[in-house]
């Protein structure tokens, strides 16, 4: 039985896969799940970083607001079948926050989606999962696939 669970998915039906596993999987009522959303950030929002401009509101954004939306969804389908449901969606660079979650959360098990059409495994924002996530991570890590 795994206490703390980190799924990664980034709102597409091929990182799906990774909350529909993590709805099989049997929990407790100790048993924490984490649903995390990456959105890669955008040209405007490294020039605002580099010209320290304030980013814009999450609400301009109709692609944070798409995640948003489905990030919502995500949890509802999970809170189905599991108690203690929690949502993140961060910004930046899918692995780098990742792995940042890992530091912060210490799961027991890492769900990634991996979609069969694409050659080599992928996980949030279509990114590949960079083998020293794998390297880095001291829990099981599942690649989920259709």
């Amino acid at each position: 039985m795994f206490r703390t669970i980190l799924v990664a998915y980034d709102g597409t039906r091929d990182t799906y896969c990774a909350v529909r596993r993590c709805m099989q999987l049997p929990s407790s009522s100790e048993t924490r799940i984490h649903l995390v959303c990456v959105a890669e950030r955008s040209v405007f929002e490294h020039l605002a970083d580099y010209f320290h401009l304030s980013e814009p509101r999450s609400d301009a954004h109709p692609a944070l607001q798409r995640l948003h939306r489905q990030l919502d969804a995500g949890v509802d389908d999970l809170k189905s079948f599991h108690e203690h449901v929690s949502k993140h969606l961060r910004t930046g660079d899918p692995l780098d926050e990742i792995e940042k979650m890992i530091r912060e959360l210490h799961p027991d098990l890492i769900i990634v989606g991996h979609s069969k059409k694409i050659p080599s495994v992928t996980g949030l924002g279509r990114k590949m999962i960079d083998i020293r996530l794998a390297e880095r991570v001291h829990c099981s890590l599942l690649i989920a696939s259709d």
